[in-house]
């Protein structure tokens, strides 16, 4: 593709495929953010009420969270619905926690098919920060995963009554684990000892921190893709999310470490593959919002949920995030997206001494326009962006709208 205007023409109704089902992205709506905590920022939860209210009738809309990934735990849940719950003017949201953890006894788990009937009531679909691996292999190993396929899939007709299953399409939504879910790929922290289901109380400093990201499978709504949530964020290993899924890419996907956040040991990590990906880094308060086959960026602003800890070694006071139990430094870099993919040879800079030169690194912030969703995830896309400087333009009315 050689113009802009050929890019800007060409129908942004693609498909994608996984497990043999299409899907058109035109009624795909995920908003997807770097970190779990995030989703209550006004800027980005205003994305997805506002995605969630179009074409409904005016009655409060259903959420349903999903809380695996943090072992259905309380304060999770809390901290990441508070903005949707305790809402004071429309549109309304009632919240429902679906509990399907090993943690849950026996008598509190739902039936099969009471999850399938919340799953297909949804509006909204939000999943927790935690333990990615742990949340996909339980949804798969329950079915889930076809539920909530169905429910994505299922025809966009209009609905008179509240005793059907919805018929509008669901926002599909969440931070860290949360945005990992809706990709084909993910950069992990799941071998964080301290993320797994049972946690061993003797873990020693050296042990918390001693643990290596790695490549999970996600539900594959976006194919093609590997996200990298966090991607401004420094883990307990010490390693920089944005470098060390950079060397996940140009490995082709080959994953560092191996094993499970579940202690039974009947899950692994995802098997690798030389499948060519487009990385999608997300910074801990940034958003990508898919909506009507075009993707874009909603910044958070200014970060929540900040304590203010003295240091006692320096005297000095260090503001720091809470999300999962980690504490980090607030990064004062923008809160943007960041789009990466391998080069091929004879596109890369010559020698290519420094490896980081194979890779064309795209940053994309929330006053950039749309872009459709079929070049977001096409490698072969921003290949002829780094080679021809094509600017990528918007190509539905109103889409930029948060």
């Amino acid at each position: 593709v050689g113009t802009a205007a050929a890019l800007t023409t060409q129908s942004t109704e693609a498909t994608g495929t996984k497990g043999g089902s299409p899907m058109a992205f035109h009624h795909l709506k995920v908003v997807a953010a770097g970190r779990g905590r995030s989703m209550c920022l006004p800027s980005i939860a205003n994305a997805v009420l506002s995605l969630a209210r179009q074409g409904t009738t005016g009655s409060p809309l259903r959420m349903v969270y999903l809380g695996t990934a943090v072992y259905d735990k309380e304060d999770a849940f809390h901290a990441q619905t508070h903005a949707y719950a305790d809402r004071k003017v429309p549109p309304f949201v009632d919240v429902t926690k679906l509990d399907v953890s090993e943690r849950i006894p026996p008598e509190r788990m739902p039936s099969l098919q009471d999850i399938a009937e919340t799953i297909a009531m949804a509006d909204i679909i939000m999943v927790s920060g935690g333990n990615t691996l742990y949340a996909v292999n339980r949804w798969k190993q329950l079915g889930m995963d076809r539920m909530l396929r169905q429910r994505v899939e299922a025809p966009v007709t209009a609905s008179s009554s509240d005793s059907v299953p919805k018929t509008t399409p669901v926002v599909l939504c969440g931070g860290s684990a949360g945005a990992i879910a809706w990709f084909a790929h993910g950069h992990s922290d799941s071998m964080d000892p301290t993320t797994f289901l049972n946690v061993d109380p003797n873990l020693t400093k050296q042990q918390k921190k001693d643990w290596k990201y790695i490549r999970v499978g996600g539900l594959g709504y976006l194919p093609n893709t590997l996200c990298v949530p966090h991607y401004d964020a420094t883990q307990s290993n010490g390693l920089p999310r944005c470098q060390d899924s950079d060397e996940m890419l140009l490995q082709s996907g080959d994953a560092s470490g191996s094993g499970s956040g579940s202690d039974s040991g009947e899950f692994h990590q995802e098997e690798t593959d030389n499948t060519e990906l487009v990385c999608v880094g997300i910074d801990e308060n940034a958003a990508l919002v898919v909506d009507q086959g075009l993707a874009r960026v909603v910044g958070g602003g200014d970060r929540v949920d900040y304590e203010v800890n003295a240091s006692a070694s320096t005297g000095t006071n260090a503001t720091a995030a809470k999300d999962g139990g980690n504490d980090r430094p607030a990064p004062s870099t923008p809160q943007c997206c960041h789009i990466k993919v391998v080069l091929k040879d004879d596109d890369a800079s010559a020698s290519a001494a420094n490896k980081h030169q194979r890779l064309f690194h795209k940053v994309l912030e929330s006053q950039d326009p749309g872009i459709p969703v079929d070049k977001l995830i096409d490698v072969g896309f921003w290949r002829a962006l780094h080679n021809q400087q094509i600017v990528p333009t918007e190509t539905a009315a109103g889409a930029a709208e948060t």
